[in-house]
């Protein structure tokens, strides 16, 4: 399945409604209430690089991982502050000769991994690139955010040479969300991708984690509470085993 090919000139408009400023200053806090400061960090899933912008500019060191050659065409297009490296590769089978101090792995990006063998095959991977005692930091959109605020509806915005449609459907007996991207240019072009979301329990994440990652902390999105029933974000802070 290509997903983020067809859309990837079209990605960073359509999501300009995310605060990507106020991402970067709530994983800071993070780091910082583990006590890490990283001198290297890795965006897994890491798209058009808009995450890694914010970093470089605050004087971090990031670079970028992602299974679309078109989404890493578009993040090479940016002026970062910082010197970064682009890896067009699959989160489940990748090797870098570098290693980082910090991965993150955000965005729901977790959940494109459709089974227990791909998230374990993942951790692997993490684990490879990580030197002792790093943090992986992961986020997860839940099945009650998916059930209460993404089933049967449809986001529509006019961006400056197109419009674009998000249309969801979610099955909570299959734990599966199903995605519509569909892009229609100012010149009659139309895009269509078919994106397959599977929302993994808690318990699936850190059991394929277990190997690799001790699980600091499963936290409710953009605070420091505990992850709980109602909770639309959820993030998942492990630090690599010694």
């Amino acid at each position: 399945m290509n997903i983020y090919n067809d859309i990837a000139p079209y990605y960073d408009r359509s999501m300009s409604y995310v605060d990507y400023p106020g991402w970067y200053r709530y994983l800071k806090r993070l780091l910082k209430y583990y006590h890490h400061n990283p001198g290297t960090l890795i965006d897994l899933g890491g798209g058009t690089g808009s995450l890694a912008l914010q970093f470089t500019q605050n004087g971090y060191r990031m670079d970028i991982l992602d299974k679309s050659g078109p989404m890493l065409r578009e993040a090479r297009k940016k002026k970062y502050a910082k010197p970064v490296s682009f890896f067009n590769k699959d989160l489940q089978h990748f090797k870098l000769r570098r290693r980082y101090d910090t991965a993150f792995c955000l965005n729901n990006t977790i959940n494109y991994l459709a089974t227990k063998k791909a998230l374990h095959d993942m951790f692997g991977c993490c684990s490879d690139i990580l030197k002792k005692n790093s943090l992986l930091i992961l986020d997860n959109c839940s099945p009650h955010y998916y059930r209460n605020y993404y089933n049967g509806r449809n986001f529509s915005n006019k961006c400056p040479g197109f419009i674009y449609n998000w249309r969801h459907t979610y099955k909570p007996e299959r734990k599966k969300a199903v995605m519509y991207f569909e892009i229609v240019t100012d010149q009659g072009k139309y895009f269509r991708e078919k994106h397959i979301n599977i929302l993994h329990a808690d318990t699936t994440v850190t059991r394929a984690a277990a190997d690799h990652f001790e699980c600091l902390a499963v936290l409710d999105g953009f605070s420091f509470k505990k992850r709980h029933a109602r909770s639309k974000e959820i993030y998942y802070v492990m630090r690599k085993k010694a």
